[in-house]
């Protein structure tokens, strides 16, 4: 097999053997180079992603990762514990490969006319990310997580109902329904607590006299929409870390598990960038930079990475605001 095939034939019916091996958290179901002192080999290979690693004669056999599987030789990479950084900040270690990431500012303040990038949350939740401002059937909607705007809605559990109160800034930086209410929740992507999902998304009707601003702050307008590509550089801007860049997309497609506290979800077609995010800064915005694209939407990290969702998940009827 070659760099950038599909891997996903050979992985998939071994998916859960692999995710009973101690450890192992996730894989990429696109051949990737294998990694060797921080750079990339050319060598193709499957990389399987593991919390910690550990040296294989300290494994017991069952929990050893096959050197190959079909002929195609095994990467192990460690990733750490993605969560969906709900919980108190973690110290910030050396990025894996690559250029250090800028982590300039936060942006916790109360900022009306409402922007992206600040401070927002269900009026039940600590608080996260606007990550956009788009429009559905005509009428602006902020955009950010589900578990930031809808308290992660799932099959088996509804959490929060259509019309609760959004605040900005969100309840852990002071806000308070009424008096701090921006907007009320219209709609999410169910997440599967069984299952596998693909997103977190949700979305909420702006008020009828709310002022907004599409632009994203450092940044600048949403320049329309780009796929992740490996080598991608991008950049953010979340409540907790302000304008970040200098990172780039690791993995454009990754199979992993994400601690939601409740329970550990499965997520597949999701992509993995240079640790550019702390708690706080889900549901920021991922655009390229330079460009201004938008790639997704922070939703999940680790000590290591950020874990993006795409946004070709919402529905068709929601386009973003673009430059006005």
């Amino acid at each position: 097999m070659n760099i950038g095939d599909n891997a996903e034939p050979l992985l998939t019916p071994k998916r859960q053997e692999l995710l009973a091996k101690a450890g192992v958290t996730g894989y990429s179901p696109v051949v990737q180079a294998k990694i060797r002192q921080g750079g990339h080999t050319g060598i193709p290979c499957l990389r399987i992603y593991v919390l910690k690693k550990i040296a294989a004669d300290a494994l017991a056999p069952p929990d050893k990762v096959p050197s190959e599987i079909e002929g195609v030789p095994t990467d192990v990479i460690e990733v750490g514990e993605f969560d969906i950084q709900w919980r108190w900040p973690r110290s910030r270690p050396e990025i894996l490969v690559g250029p250090s990431v800028q982590f300039i500012g936060e942006n916790t303040g109360r900022v009306r006319p409402l922007m992206p990038g600040y401070s927002i949350g269900h009026h039940r939740i600590t608080a996260g990310t606007a990550g956009a401002i788009g429009l559905l059937n005509g009428w602006p909607v902020v955009i950010s997580n589900s578990h930031v705007l809808a308290r992660s809605n799932s099959i088996q559990t509804q959490r929060a109902s259509v019309y609760d109160p959004i605040v900005q800034p969100g309840r852990a930086d002071g806000g308070r329904a009424g008096r701090d209410t921006v907007a009320w929740l219209a709609g999410w992507v169910p997440l599967d607590e069984a299952g596998v999902n693909r997103a977190d998304l949700a979305w909420a009707w702006l008020g009828q006299n709310m002022r907004w601003r599409g632009g994203q702050p450092g940044i600048g307008w949403v320049a329309g929409r780009r796929e992740a590509e490996f080598g991608l550089y991008v950049q953010k801007t979340g409540r907790s870390t302000g304008h970040t860049k200098g990172g780039y997309i690791f993995d454009p497609r990754v199979f992993m598990e994400v601690n939601f506290g409740f329970a550990k979800l499965q997520f597949e077609d999701v992509f993995m960038v240079q640790r550019m995010s702390e708690p706080g800064d889900s549901g920021s915005l991922i655009v390229t930079d330079p460009g201004n694209e938008a790639v997704g939407l922070v939703f999940a990290g680790s000590p290591q990475f950020t874990l993006g969702c795409r946004l070709k998940y919402l529905p068709p009827e929601i386009t973003l605001v673009a430059a006005i």
